[in-house]
């Protein structure tokens, strides 16, 4: 495999749905690179190979370096990256990872620091990029060690005329949002002369995002790979996520029958 003279150190970065980029080299230009072989490891799926070996020949005519997308199954993936930059194999220069692993790859110096690229780089648009993956997922003790690519939100919907028709105000706690479902569970919300159910929380994998949406401020972990999803010991006998379990149960088992999920979106969507 041609290499340039300095490695290509990149890291590509996901997050829960969110992916990162970084190049630690200058300003690309056509043929700069020529001969060069770039390989890029990432899980097998769509979500990411493709779009990587869809924009490699791309990147070859603007650069002439050649894009080499590797997969692996995902649950392997920490392990691999681990192994090839820890021994010194080197053999992969870029990756899509979870953010929480830089801890493992950032301390013993695997991620090249691209705080400085990143500045003078006038390509980029920071103020394109959210707050939170700006400035927290691809940091690393408050320097740049990734570029965002993609990211996730999660983001909850009311009705506003419902709302105001109601005499009730927008929630901005989650306390605010079970005072504003008891409100207007059990009214008629959309004329159909039926009582309708409030909250409407999403189904499957959606719902349990939700809940960790409630349990992250409160559950006290390390952020470490491990802890992304963290074991129930992570939690268990912690007032706090005792407190966000109370809360969430009875919010997620409220209205799980048929008419709940056929007016999901009446009131709330999360």
């Amino acid at each position: 495999m041609a290499k340039s003279p300095t490695k290509l150190k990149l890291s590509v970065l996901l997050l829960a749905g969110a992916t990162s980029l970084a190049f630690t080299t200058p300003a690309l230009s056509a043929g700069k690179f020529d001969g060069v072989t770039v390989n890029v490891m990432t899980f097998t799926g769509p979500q990411i190979a493709e779009p990587l070996q869809r924009r490699a020949p791309d990147f070859e005519r603007a650069t002439g370096a050649k894009i080499n997308v590797i997969t692996v199954p995902f649950s392997d993936l920490h392990s691999k990256l681990l192994t090839d930059w820890a021994t010194g194999t080197n053999s992969i220069d870029a990756a899509v990872l979870a953010p929480q692993w830089a801890v493992d790859y950032v301390g013993p110096g695997f991620l090249e620091k691209l705080t400085e690229r990143v500045a003078a780089d006038p390509d980029l648009k920071e103020d394109d990029i959210a707050p939170f993956f700006r400035e927290f997922s691809r940091k690393y003790s408050g320097d740049t060690y990734m570029l965002t690519l993609d990211g996730d939100f999660q983001m909850a919907y009311y009705r506003s005329d419902i709302f105001k028709d109601n005499g009730t105000t927008a929630p901005e706690t989650w306390d605010d949002y079970i005072a504003a479902a008891k409100a207007l569970h059990g009214k008629d919300l959309n004329g159909d002369g039926s009582p309708d159910y409030v909250p409407a929380s999403p189904r499957s994998a959606a719902r349990r995002l939700t809940g960790r949406s409630i349990r992250s401020p409160v559950r006290s972990c390390s952020r470490t790979a491990r802890c992304w999803r963290p074991p129930p010991r992570c939690t268990r006998g912690l007032p706090g996520a005792h407190a966000a379990a109370a809360f969430w149960w009875p919010a997620a088992a409220r209205g799980t029958g048929p008419r709940h999920r056929a007016h999901a979106v009446s009131v709330f969507d999360g």
